[in-house]
């Protein structure tokens, strides 16, 4: 599975949106992005492997995103 790479994009500091592909084009908007991706932040930093998988798979299905 290749991993995506998405950038945000600002233009003389005044934020344009989040940025992919190849041409580059806008995806998305930066306005409310911390907001949205709050919700799925399992705060598993520090953890080591075992404690994070643990943590991981008791979670409910509905914290992960889905395509």
């Amino acid at each position: 599975m290749r991993l995506k790479k998405f950038w945000i994009l600002y233009l003389n500091e005044f934020s344009v949106g989040i940025v992919g592909g190849n041409p580059a084009r806008v995806i998305g908007e930066v306005a409310g992005l911390e907001e949205r991706m709050l919700k799925y932040n399992m705060n598993t930093k520090g953890l080591s492997y075992e404690e994070k998988r643990n943590y991981l798979l008791k979670q409910e299905d509905d914290r992960f995103i889905r395509k």
